[in-house]
């Protein structure tokens, strides 16, 4: 009798990119830190927690991956083609902190900063 996920919200995943290393394989292809998701990956999408999308990136070593990224702020969708390789100098073979998220009304979860007070840390960021 309990309400499940509508199938909108099940759609609405993908893996969220936390973090972007300076000059690894996703910074060059523009990913950006929490508003980018990773929604599909060499035409399969990625609907669920499991090992497919690190399966595909080892398995492109040096090659290049098509990926399609949705961004919470556009609402669009883009495709990109991201090369995992182990010689870019930094951590992982993307240089990317990802996690399995939802994207269903997100915004709604979204704080905005409206002014920062001089001197304070975050006016330092």
């Amino acid at each position: 009798m309990g309400q499940g996920a509508s199938q909108e919200e099940a759609d609405a995943t993908g893996y969220r990119v936390l973090g972007v290393q300076p000059g690894s394989p996703a910074s060059a292809v523009g990913l950006v830190s929490f508003f980018d998701f990773v929604v599909a990956c060499d035409g399969v999408e990625l609907r669920e927690l499991d090992s497919t999308f690190i399966d595909k990136i080892k398995g492109s070593e040096d090659v290049p991956l098509p990926c399609s990224v949705y961004n919470l702020k556009s609402r669009r969708t883009r495709d990109v083609s991201i090369t995992p390789t182990r010689n870019w100098g930094g951590q992982g073979m993307l240089g990317v902190t990802i996690r399995f998220d939802t994207y269903y009304k997100a915004d709604e979860c979204l704080v905005r900063v409206l002014s920062v007070a001089d001197g304070s840390p975050a006016q330092a960021a």
